[in-house]
């Protein structure tokens, strides 16, 4: 098995490998991500001559797991996700069987279950449409600040993990995470800034900061702040009001 059904009908990157049977497959990676930036990887085994396995190879429930997320009912996911053609056995691999003539069908397909999954993780951490507006609000406050620095949206870095994550800016050599005052965004953002701090790839002079929103809950915001303070910078969304504020007096 080989790539270029993917290069010719999709145009994504892919590397060949092997599962654990031995059987010949691809890993695919996406330009998607979970909550917390990990990047969503498909894999795809050959079966037969025509026919081909997509399978995220458990790697959904095991992310979800990692970010604290507890599921008590499996047939929740597996709802979700039949619902796009989609089947989870009981090994926890989300998967879907292909022919090679439909295969971009089918990996759409594939995608947009996999992109249900990252959707339900956002609600269960208050991903909602107010807290994603949080980054485009923090942005302002950002530029405010430092007026003359260049933002970038979307930074991509690997982690020692080999998963890539994803921040909401790069700014002043800083990679910024927004989020809200609650203890499972509290859990991934930690779980990220110490796969970040111990790959190689975090060039020399660049740093992390996380900011929580604590205009609603400041006293758990605080919390909050002091758990990811540990191990990264952080300061609470007032503080950088104040600082722009501040700045904006000065200019």
């Amino acid at each position: 098995m080989n790539c270029d059904w993917l290069k010719t009908s999709i145009k994504y990157d892919c590397v060949p490998v092997k599962n654990k049977y031995g059987d010949n497959g691809i890993e695919i990676g996406t330009p998607f991500s979970y909550a917390d930036g990990t990047a969503i990887i498909i894999y795809s085994i050959q079966q037969t001559d025509n026919k081909l396995l997509f399978t995220d190879n458990g790697e959904a429930l095991a992310h979800l797991s990692s970010v604290g997320i507890k599921i008590k009912k499996i047939q929740l996911i597996r709802d979700i996700v039949e619902k796009h053609g989609l089947s989870l056995d009981d090994e926890g691999n989300i998967k879907l069987i292909s022919n090679y003539e439909n295969s971009a069908f089918y990996f759409a397909k594939f995608i947009s279950g996999l992109l249900s999954v990252a959707d339900w993780e956002r609600e269960q951490i208050g991903t909602t449409e107010d807290v994603r507006n949080l980054a485009d609000e923090a942005e302002l406050y950002l530029k405010a600040w430092k007026p003359s620095v260049e933002l970038t949206r979307h930074p991509k870095i690997n982690g020692q993990s080999r998963k890539k994550h994803a921040f909401d800016f790069l700014f002043d050599k800083e990679l910024i995470d927004v989020i809200p005052a609650n203890a499972t965004a509290t859990g991934a953002s930690m779980r990220k800034a110490g796969d970040v701090a111990n790959s190689t790839n975090l060039d020399a002079g660049l740093s992390m900061r996380f900011i929580i929103d604590d205009r609603e809950e400041p006293a758990k915001a605080e919390i909050e702040k002091q758990i990811i303070g540990s191990i990264s910078r952080a300061m609470l969304f007032s503080q950088l009001i104040d600082i722009s504020t501040k700045s904006q007096l000065t200019h």
